[in-house]
This record gives C-alpha cells, structure tokens and sequence, in this order.
C-alpha cells in the first residue's frame, strides 16, 4: 500500500483533475446554451493544477472527490447520484425528499453558486453522511473511504467556520432601516456564545483577522474587499 504522502499527492491531484472536468464540462453546456460562463470557477480549476504542478502534496481548497472504496448500502454512480438495486421509491417523492425500498432516503439539494461552492460543500457533506451512517451500523470503513472521510470532515468544517464567521459580520451590517440586523445576544443564543464573546470576536473578525478560508467563501463578490479584503 502506498505511504501516506504518496497517497495524499494522488488524491489531490485526482480531485483536481477532476474537478477541472466538471468545469470544463459545465462551461461547454453554458456556452451552448448562451449561458453566462463561470469564470471564477475556470480560474480556481486551474490554480489547482498549477499549485499541483509545483508541489503535488498542496491541499487545496475547491475539489471534488472520486470515491473507489462505497458504503454496503448503496451502490454509487459517480458522487452524490444513488442508482438503487430497485428503482422503484417505496413512498412518492415529497419535495426534496425521496425514500427508497432498500432503506435509503435521498435529499436534493439547489444551489446556483457552481461546483467551486454548492458542489462542493454537498460532495463534502454527502461523505460525512456516508461516515455517520456506516460508524453507527458498525460498518467497515476501509481504504480510500477512510482517507477521504477524514480528509472531507477537515475541509467541511473549515468552510463552515468561514460561512459561520462572515455571518457574523453580515449580522452586525446595517439592514435596510440603518440598523444592525441582529442584535449581539441574539447573535451569541443562536451560536451558543455569550454576548461578549460575540462582540470579541467580531471585533476581530472587522479589524482583519479572518477564517483560513474566508477567499473561498467571498471571491469574486462584493465582499471580497470589505474587513481589509482577503477575498481576491
């Protein structure tokens, strides 16, 4: 078996090559559809290639992972998509929402923020819901799974302290009537903080002191020069 640091440079650049694809991909479709094409997704595919190209160990940030190593409860066919031993749903669908005979539920999600945010926070998270599945069914959880597991629980997390910590800021912004959307203590009930600690971490949060990932969450946007930028 491959050691760790070999098996990290073949995931990354997997992952990149990857997503570079589904982004090529997608910007064929736009363009045959006189779609307005995704040009900051084109530029972060192919800052991924070029970091890899300098160093395969890099980690970076917006990628899309191939699993080889699937959960017993399901077969896949590519990332996010089920395809079911019975094709038939056991209950019609409700919404978002579909429950197969073989125990399954399927959830739809929407986003139109493209494969470098929506997809990618959905492939994340559809891991780490295989991950709590298979740890509560006692489940073995081997190979590539494992590694991937780990790897996308990390990254899921890093870009939910970005989402949560922009909140922050966008909650402390005057509204549409001049004032602050939200209120300190209301704030800090909804994040389990106290109030003061909310102000603190605001505080810090304006003068510059953002989450690791904060470009990933705010780049191209409006945002991206605001609180002393990081956003580019």
């Amino acid at each position: 078996m491959p050691d760790a640091d070999t098996r990290r440079r073949l995931a990354n650049l997997q992952s990149a090559v990857r997503l570079a694809a589904i982004t090529l991909r997608a910007t064929a479709a736009a363009a045959d559809d006189g779609r307005p094409i995704d040009t900051a997704a084109l530029r972060g595919a192919a800052a991924d290639l070029d970091a890899l190209a300098t160093d395969p160990r890099k980690d970076t940030a917006p990628m899309t992972r191939v699993h080889t190593d699937e959960p017993q409860y399901a077969a896949h066919n590519g990332r996010i998509s089920l395809r079911h031993a019975d094709t038939e749903a056991k209950l019609p669908p409700n919404g978002a929402t579909t429950w197969w005979a073989d125990g399954t539920t399927s959830y739809v999600l929407n986003f139109r923020s493209g494969h470098v945010h929506g997809w990618t926070i959905a492939d994340e998270a559809d891991t780490v819901i295989q991950a709590v599945d298979s740890l509560r069914a006692g489940e073995e959880i081997s190979g590539d799974r494992l590694w991937h597991a780990l790897q996308d629980v990390r990254r899921l997390r890093t870009r939910l302290e970005a989402v949560e910590a922009e909140l922050i800021l966008y909650a402390r912004e005057n509204g549409t009537d001049g004032r602050p959307r939200m209120p300190l203590r209301e704030i800090g009930e909804n994040l389990g903080l106290h109030h003061t600690t909310v102000a603190e971490r605001h505080g810090r949060l304006a003068a510059g002191e953002h989450a690791p990932w904060r470009h990933w969450l705010v780049q191209g946007t409006a945002r991206a020069d605001m609180y002393g930028g990081t956003g580019r």
